[in-house]
């Protein structure tokens, strides 16, 4: 601001001085013609009376010339001076008048922006605090699920420690074998101990060339034999359960796996392919034989399977030297 008011000052006093010295000019103007003036009456004088009117009118016209022509260059001037003035003082006025609408422009985007950091702070504020309010909350839940969750484990484990001491043996063992579910999860438990017992006493080096074909597997199809079992009772059909021997190739033993044995249209209505099909001499049906050693040229893999035969029938026959 300083610095715009000395330069309007200094072009103030620069207009000042430039007419101040047109003012001098105009003066010593003046001064050389009213020196000139004598000379040119002396030297009239010498004159007959014609030439001294001549230049005696002459002389009169140039000072009225002269006094025409200073004077319309003096409000030329004036004119121009006064202009000039006017003109400095507009831009003068203009400039003050742009300065102070910056200043004020200024000073309302300082206070604008002083509002906006302001309304900033505070929402933040706002938004610290609601989400320290959720973080409260949802340890607050945390905490109260976890103590929920620790008080089920505890009834759950005092409930089920109660019932091991309620618990009777020889009651469980009864119920146990009161219904096939049970029965055939015992029994599936007997035969893998016996299995394993019968590994480490007389096939220690065969060990892990015996194992269970599938144990879930075998707890339903026990259930199921001993279904038919109970069925073959009532019905007055022998209902003996003994032990065969089936030979198959290790490449079916996947799919004895997931679908049990099948007979020779059970495996095709399932578009079951297998390796080795000897075929059904006597029929369709499960083939398996009465001794370990009879058909084991049928496949590398023997399985122990439990059989309950019903009506049973001896046919005599000779093949691949054997009779059963």
């Amino acid at each position: 601001n300083r610095n715009l008011i000395s330069l309007l000052d200094s072009d103030e006093e620069c207009s000042h001085e430039t007419r101040f010295g047109e003012r001098k000019r105009q003066d010593r103007k003046r001064k050389r013609a009213r020196k000139r003036e004598p000379l040119t009456s002396s030297s009239s004088s010498s004159g007959n009376c014609s030439t001294v009117s001549t230049l005696t009118s002459t002389t009169i016209k140039q000072k009225q010339m002269t006094a025409t022509c200073q004077s319309v260059a003096k409000e030329k001037q004036q004119k121009y001076d006064g202009e000039g003035l006017d003109t400095w003082c507009t831009s003068k006025h203009d400039i003050s008048t742009d300065f102070s609408i910056a200043l004020a422009v200024q000073a309302l985007e300082q206070q604008r922006y002083k509002e906006n950091e302001s309304t900033d702070k505070v929402f933040a504020t706002l938004l610290q605090q609601e989400e320290e309010k959720h973080r409260k909350l949802t340890n607050k839940m945390q905490r109260k699920n976890e103590s929920s969750d620790v008080m089920l484990a505890q009834f759950l484990q005092e409930e089920e420690d109660e019932i091991c001491r309620k618990a009777d043996p020889t009651k469980e063992q009864h119920a146990m074998n009161s219904s096939s579910s049970g029965k055939a999860v015992v029994a599936v438990q007997r035969i893998i101990q016996l299995v394993e017992d019968v590994k480490k006493q007389h096939f220690p080096t065969l060990a892990q060339y015996i194992d269970a074909v599938a144990i879930d597997d075998m707890v339903y199809l026990a259930e199921k034999l001993l279904d038919q079992q109970q069925a073959f009772m009532s019905q007055g059909i022998p209902s003996l359960i003994d032990i065969g021997y089936h030979y198959t190739n290790p490449s079916n033993m996947d799919d004895i796996r997931t679908n049990g044995l099948l007979t020779k249209s059970e495996r095709s209505n399932q578009n079951i392919n297998t390796a080795g099909n000897h075929g059904s001499a006597f029929g369709d049906g499960v083939y398996t034989a009465n001794n370990p050693k009879s058909f084991s040229n049928f496949g590398d893999v023997g399985l122990l399977v439990g059989r309950l035969q019903g009506h049973a029938e001896r046919i005599p026959r000779g093949l691949h030297g054997n009779s059963n």
